[in-house]
Order: structure tokens, then sequence, then C-alpha cells
């Protein structure tokens, strides 16, 4: 169970509004065993009271006819704000699952994060926290509840009848301990297996949908779809399996409720022809029985998830587990200020290797941008390029060497003022699912429609505004499905444009572009970087006429 530590810290946060809903979850317990307790008593108790005219002439009929309306009410009642209070603290619980795990997450790059897929960890804070939340619902609450419910009939009904007393015992211990116990041994094991083949098949879906159209281009989605059909087909074997321990679970509770109330009836029925127990006590006696055979039914169903719950909860262990690479100081030099001014770049004897590998990918890299200047560094696909990048705006660290801005560390720089110290176009750009306005604002949140507008135009962009009109509420869907790739990196380009920054970094400007366009955006590029430092990463001749200095990346890096 350690695997849930983490998680049940987060209770303490929610614990009194959790004790409130046990409380009332309670209250409603016992509302709904005294309201059949009453009125097997009082039923019974009329009917007794009715043979004579004397007993029917002194029975009081008022005070058990109001504790059977005042059970109901209260039932009602605590039920109602029993359901209201515990669903509310299961979503406060939730809210502080999932801000707990994204302040984990956040620090971690992409270097930490590239062995997840996107649809797993989509997965894993999605489906999985949501699976926490049976934890409190369906095991914690219910199982404190039903144990104080027994505790307290048992000690009740001793008044009565010790004999009684100890049947009770043994089902209460059977109900609740031995065959949730039992259901959870063999059912932990395909409750973990459901949640794994749900992650699976989540997966699966995510990656035929985001890449339909080259499956379909390269005649495998036949194969991909066999795929997901498989995936489908075995998550219903699992839940097969857990629905028919269910189905057993409840038959047994249900034979050991009625086997307990055999036991009951027969020995009530010694007492009361026996002159120690009178006919109503064992009538109320025996309905408490049914009332808690009730409560104890759902348990052992509810062990069921105890399985998939630690799965979920160990599945997102493993990546809040991960340690982030990079730290960021929290107080600034006081020399690291951000101004619009051009910055230079010093890289200073640069090494870098990927975890896992022994050969170097950066290997003793040394470059030098003065303020203002305009470098361009050149390299087949795959030399290194875009790690450069990376190691330049923090997303990872050198293993050796030093990168300085104007002569300070990149290491001295609060995140904060390192970001606003660069304007960067990463090889992958990613669209958010909005609009063409809500892109664009993400570099500049205080650009206005006719600024945006312009800049549209200038890289000849213009057209994906709603109806051709000056209108940027354009839906260009979830990662731009919509547009094309040479589209996509033009959105990009825009939002390092709409950026005050004294530095531009671009990886690939004009890949994807045809000639007039190419030559379109990278005159707008080098007019907005006029008095600003710029490097730009790529493999494409057309930009390199603007450059104040060209570097083959094999000069760099001499052998």
């Amino acid at each position: 169970m350690k695997e849930l530590l983490p998680f049940l810290r987060l209770y303490k946060r929610c614990l009194p509004q959790m004790a409130l809903g046990v409380l009332l979850t309670f209250i409603a317990l016992l509302a709904a065993v005294s309201l059949l307790a009453i009125s097997g008593w009082f039923l019974s108790a009329s009917a007794l009271a009715g043979l004579t005219l004397m007993t029917a002439k002194t029975f009081n009929f008022f005070t058990p006819g109001a504790g059977v309306r005042g059970s109901s009410i209260t039932r009602t009642a605590a039920r109602y704000f029993e359901r209201v209070v515990n669903h509310d603290a299961t979503f406060k619980l939730l809210t502080h699952i999932r801000v707990s795990c994204y302040k984990k997450l956040e620090p971690l790059t992409l270097v930490v994060l590239q062995n997840y897929r996107q649809g797993d960890l989509f997965n894993r804070f999605v489906t999985d926290t949501d699976t926490l939340d049976h934890l409190y619902l369906r095991l914690i609450s219910p199982f404190i509840t039903t144990a104080l419910g027994c505790l307290s009939v048992v000690i009740f009904v001793q008044f009565f009848s010790g004999m009684l007393a100890l049947i009770m015992i043994l089902f209460f211990l059977a109900g609740i301990v031995i065959i949730p116990a039992v259901v959870y041994r063999f059912g932990h094991h395909p409750g973990e297996q459901i949640s794994d083949q749900i992650k699976q098949l989540r997966t699966s879906i995510i990656d035929y949908i985001s890449g339909y159209t080259d499956l379909v281009i390269n005649g495998a989605e036949p194969a991909f779809k066999a795929l997901i059909t498989d995936n489908e087909k075995k998550l219903y074997q699992y839940e097969e399996h857990m629905a028919f321990l269910s189905g057993i679970s409840s038959a047994a509770i249900t034979i050991l409720s009625g086997l307990t109330l055999l036991a009951m009836i027969g020995i009530s029925s010694v007492l009361v022809s026996s002159g120690i127990m009178p006919g109503p006590v064992a009538a109320m006696l025996i309905l408490i029985t049914i009332g808690m055979s009730e409560a104890i039914i759902p348990l052992p169903q509810a062990m069921q998830v105890l399985g998939k719950i630690k799965r979920s909860a160990m599945r997102i262990n493993a990546v809040l587990q991960q340690k982030a690479n990079i730290t960021f100081v929290k107080e600034p030099v006081k020399t690291n200020t951000i101004s619009s001014d051009a910055a230079d770049i010093d890289i200073t004897h640069l090494s870098y290797r990927y975890p896992g590998t022994t050969g170097f990918i950066l290997n003793d890299l040394n470059l030098h941008l003065l303020p203002g200047e305009k470098v361009a560094i050149t390299g087949h696909t795959g030399c290194g390029k875009s790690t450069l990048l990376n190691l330049l705006t923090r997303a990872d660290n050198p293993e050796s060497g030093q990168i300085n801005i104007n002569q300070q560390p990149v290491d001295t720089f609060t995140e904060n003022v390192l970001r606003q110290t660069m304007a960067v176009m990463p090889q992958r750009i990613h669209i958010f699912n909005g609009t063409l306005r809500d892109n664009l604002l993400l570099a500049n949140s205080h650009a206005n429609d006719e600024q945006l507008i312009a800049l549209l135009t200038q890289l000849n962009l213009h057209y994906l505004c709603k109806n051709g009109k000056s209108d940027l509420n354009t839906r260009i869907g979830t990662t731009g499905r919509v547009l094309s790739g040479g589209e996509t990196r033009r959105i990009g380009i825009a939002r390092v444009l709409l950026q005050d920054a004294p530095i531009v970094l671009l990886d690939e400007p004009s890949e994807g572009l045809d000639s007039l366009t190419e030559e379109k955006v990278l005159k707008a590029i080098i007019n907005f970087c006029s008095n600003r430092t710029l490097l730009v990463l790529t493999h494409k001749p057309a930009i390199l006429q603007y450059m104040d200095k060209i570097y083959p990346w094999e000069y760099l890096q001499p052998e």
C-alpha cells in the first residue's frame, strides 16, 4: 500500500470535511437500520396489543410512530447531505491531487519526459487521477461507516442476548474482513490489468487518430485497427472476470446473510417461547440484521477496485518520482536584467551526450555571438543543432562547458528572466486547440488584432482569418490539424516576432516553405532582428545571404 501514501498525505487537507462525510454516512446508516428495527417492533407490538381490548387501549403507538417518522426524515436528510459533503470532498481531493501532480510534472523537461508517450502521459494524469477518487468514496468511507455501524449494532443487541450478538459478530467479521480479503486476493491482479489495458487502449486510439493519414497512406490502417480491437477484447475479458467475481461475492454475502437470519430466527424463537425475550424485540433484532446486511453487500465489490487504484497510483508515482534535471535560481543576479537591446552569447568548451550513450553529440564546442550579430550554423539533419538549442534555453544541462549571456552564466538567470531574454522557435511547434488569435497571443498577450493581422499579412498568412476577412476567430484545431507544415512553422515565426526579446533563436525557420514564401518570411525575420542578436540553425541555403557569419557544424567542434 506504500504507493498510496503520497496521495493519502494529501487527504489531510480535506480531513475535517471527510470526517463530516463519514459522520453523515454513519448517521444515515443508523437511521436506515433504526427505521427497519422500530417498524418491526411497532408492527409486532401492535399485532400483539390488538389481541385483547385492554392491551389495545393501553398501547402507546405515538412514540414508535414518531420514531418511524423521525428515522425516515433523518435517513433522507443525512443521505442528501452525505452525498453533497462526500462528493464535494472528493472533488477537492482530486483538485489537490491534480495540482500536486502538475507542480511536480511542470519542472520536468522534455529530456526527462521523452521516454513517455503523449497518450500514456494523458492517460496517467486524466484517467489514473480520476481512478483515485474511488479510494475515499468506495473504500475508506464505506468501510469506516460500516465498521462503526456494526460495532453500534453489536453493543445494542448484546443488551438483549449475548448469543445473538455473537452470531452478528461472526456475520460482520465474514462480511467486512474475510470475504473482502478473498475478493481482493482473486481480484487485485485483474483489476490492475484492467487499468493497464485501459491505458493501452486509450494510447492506441490516440495514436490511431493522430496518425490516421500516415497509416492510410502506408497501408497500415487495418493492422492498427486490429490492434485496437485486440486491446478492447482483452479489456472485456478482464472486466468479465471482475463481473463474475462481483457476482460470486454478492452471492456469498446474500447466502451468509440468509444463514445468519435463519440462526437469528431459530435462537429468537427459542428465547421468545421460553419467555426470555418479547416477540416484538425478536422481530426488531432480526430486521436489524437485514438492515446491516444491505450495508455489507457493497464492501467485497469495493475491494475489486483496490488493485486498479494501486496500479493507477504506481503509474502516476513513476512520473512524479522523476527528478528535474534543471533547477532555476529563485532570485536573479542583479546584472541579469531584461533589455530590448541586443545581447551577446558566449559558448565555451561545451560538451554533451545523450543519457545512456558514450559518444558526444557536442564535443568541446565554442561559439561567440556579438550583440546584434546574425549567425547561422549549418549542418546535416541529426548532427546536434537542435541539441545546442536545448542547452541554450536550458531544456537540458551540458556535461561540461559554459554558456554566458551578457557575461553572465545562464544558470544564474531565473526561469522568467531567461524566457523573456530569448525568443525561440524550435523545430516542433505546438498548436493549441483554440482560435488563431489564441495561438498568437501566447507570445504577447498585449497585442491587438490590428497588430496580429498586420503580422499575418507580412508572413503571407492573412488568408487564415475567418472567411478571408479580418477575423482572428478561425479555429485551427488540436495540434493544428487543419494547417500545413509550412503554415504551422509560420505561426511559430509569428510568435517569435511578437516577442520583444534581445536574443532570437530559430531552428530551421524556412522548412516546408516554397521559395516565394520563404523569401518573404526571411525578410520579415531579418527586419525584426535588425537590432537583435540572431542565431539560426539550418541546412537550407536561402537564409545564409542575410547572415554576418556562417559556421559549419564541423568547424565549431573539430575532431
